[in-house]
């Protein structure tokens, strides 16, 4: 499974932040890997619409994490209005970011 991760917006560009970053599962250990699918699978990611939760009027410089992910059979992409208020895909945002290292911070 390939995933891609991604955090834009905010009031100051840090170096790397914005730097899409490509987590291929089968370049981690299995336990690793299955816990991402399953976090996926648990937010049901691949039925959730493009876009979830919106900022306020104004709120152009808010965050927003984009999320794609390719199983090899579906391709689907979101972009979560930060703070992501949903908590399965704030978990998934988690352990995403996790992986993606210390340039896409761990809030």
């Amino acid at each position: 499974m390939r995933i891609e991760f991604s955090t834009k917006g905010g009031f100051a560009p840090l170096p790397g932040f914005n730097t899409p970053v490509v987590i291929d599962t089968d370049d981690l250990a299995p336990d690793e890997a299955e816990r991402l699918a399953a976090l996926i699978a648990a937010a049901g990611f691949f039925d959730r619409p493009a876009q979830v939760g919106a900022h306020p009027p104004g709120g152009a410089d808010m965050q927003h994490h984009i999320i794609a992910v390719d199983d090899g059979v579906r391709s689907h992409r979101v972009v979560m209005a930060a703070p992501v208020e949903d908590q399965a895909l704030m978990e998934l945002v988690r352990a995403v970011r996790a992986h993606a290292g210390p340039a896409h911070g761990r809030r």
